[in-house]
């Protein structure tokens, strides 16, 4: 898999900050406010400077590089959630941040997708399995097993994974997240800007990155939309992709 080296995402999350770096960029806040209202709200709960490097500076960066410093590409995508989570439950705010980070850090996409591939065949999520394959697609080096564990330890936060009892062995909660028409295409949206390119339909609804939710979606829902386009290939099978000039068939594998 061709993949960015940049890891980007190494820093355990609270959906808290999450929360907290969105609302402030819906209220009109820019980078240099909103670092500054992070560093302090940060300040007990993630100890440390402001000085280049350190963890404290490291986190704040992650949450800007999402919220603040989202990618051209996704600026329309940001927007569309900066207005829908004033209106969404926990579960569902949680979801749209799930996709955000999906697209802007596909190391965290893929963390995501081997986690629910392991809870699907497995039934659990073993962390050394998990580094094992992370590592050889980003790279055999500490920082890849590091970033994994934190991102891992970010999901049992956010009750998107539980301990399983066993030391390094993660399993799923008993329901899943169910989101809304509106919430489940957005999500949609993020999960087709990480895999950049073209998926069968039914795969993209069941994808394993989306493990902890379940969308409100079916192929019918989709054909009309102005975010997705649908083409038939052969005699049965249905491609999605975001709406963009260029059509099917582009970009590395999923």
């Amino acid at each position: 898999m061709s993949r960015s080296r940049r890891i980007g995402l190494d820093r355990r999350l609270d959906i808290e900050w999450l929360d907290a770096v969105a609302a402030q960029v819906a209220a009109g806040a820019d980078e240099p406010v909103v670092r500054s209202r992070l560093f302090e709200s940060l300040r007990h709960q993630a100890p440390g400077s402001r000085k280049p490097g350190t963890a404290h500076h490291k986190t704040v960066g992650v949450l800007v590089g999402a919220w603040v410093l989202t990618p051209p590409r996704l600026i329309a995508f940001r927007q569309r959630a900066i207005e829908l989570l004033p209106s969404l439950s926990p579960g569902e705010r949680l979801a749209i941040h799930w996709a955000l980070l999906m697209a802007v850090y596909p190391f965290f996409g893929d963390v995501a997708r081997h986690a629910g591939r392991m809870l699907s065949l497995d039934g659990s999520v073993t962390l050394a399995n998990l580094t094992g394959r992370m590592r050889r697609e980003w790279g055999d080096r500490s920082t890849v097993d590091r970033a994994a564990q934190r991102i891992v330890r970010s999901m049992v936060g956010w009750e998107a994974l539980r301990d399983a009892g066993v030391r390094g062995v993660y399993e799923a909660l008993p329901e899943r997240i169910l989101l809304g028409h509106n919430t489940s295409s957005l999500v949609l949206e993020g999960l087709l800007q990480y895999a950049q390119k073209p998926l069968p339909i039914d795969d993209a609804l069941r994808h394993p990155a989306l493990f902890p939710m379940e969308l409100e979606l079916r192929p019918y829902d989709l054909r009309g939309s102005d975010r997705f386009e649908i083409q038939r290939l052969g005699l049965d099978l249905d491609m999605i992709e975001l709406r963009r000039q260029g059509g099917l068939g582009r970009r590395m594998s999923c």
